[in-house]
């Protein structure tokens, strides 16, 4: 103990304070670089969950495009997307199988002053469909693609007692359609 305070002594001495001067100051550049660094890891938490919510940050969505393409838009998370893209000021492009669905969603999207395009297509259908979805989306700027299209099992079952039919429409309707939408 007693050598801790001798040397706590010198190192508080006069002769010392050069070194006390640097170190302090070394300590102040690393203090200021650690908290620098942890705002920095920061900021994108605090932009999406605190200013965002609170109306003061929004990403402005509309400088990529006043278009957006929401595909298994007719019900659950599609849907969604495309409620909130149109609350935000974009004109939707609503696809997916049922025509009656996407109506009701084309309903709901229209009370927030934007257009809506629908475009009822069954995506497990096979190559034939993109030059009709090709067509009817030429003559828009496209800004955002929402692929929210997907086909699953309908039950667990093992890989190798899936139908062949149905694997062929999971591959069409989950890969297939991610890579045509755009081409």
């Amino acid at each position: 103990m007693e050598f801790a305070t001798q040397a706590w002594d010198l190192f508080m001495s006069d002769c010392l304070y050069p070194f006390r001067a640097v170190a302090t100051g070394v300590g102040v550049v690393y203090l200021l670089k650690t908290v620098c660094s942890t705002l920095c890891f920061l900021c994108p938490f605090i932009k999406a969950y605190v200013l965002a919510p609170l109306g003061i940050f929004r990403p402005n969505l509309k400088k990529y495009g006043p278009w957006a393409v929401v595909t298994g838009a007719s019900e659950g998370i599609g849907r969604a997307y495309a409620i909130q893209l149109a609350k935000r000021g974009l004109n939707v492009v609503i696809m997916s199988r049922s025509r009656e669905k996407l109506e009701k969603v084309a309903d709901e999207i229209k009370k927030y002053g934007v257009e809506v395009r629908i475009i009822p297509v069954d995506f497990s259908s096979g190559a034939e469909i993109y030059p009709e979805i090709k067509k009817q989306l030429q003559d828009l700027e496209i800004g955002l693609l929402v692929n929210n299209v997907g086909l699953s099992y309908e039950h667990p079952e093992f890989f190798l007692d899936v139908p062949a039919d149905r694997l062929r429409n999971i591959l069409e309707v989950n890969c297939h359609s991610m890579v045509q939408v755009w081409i």
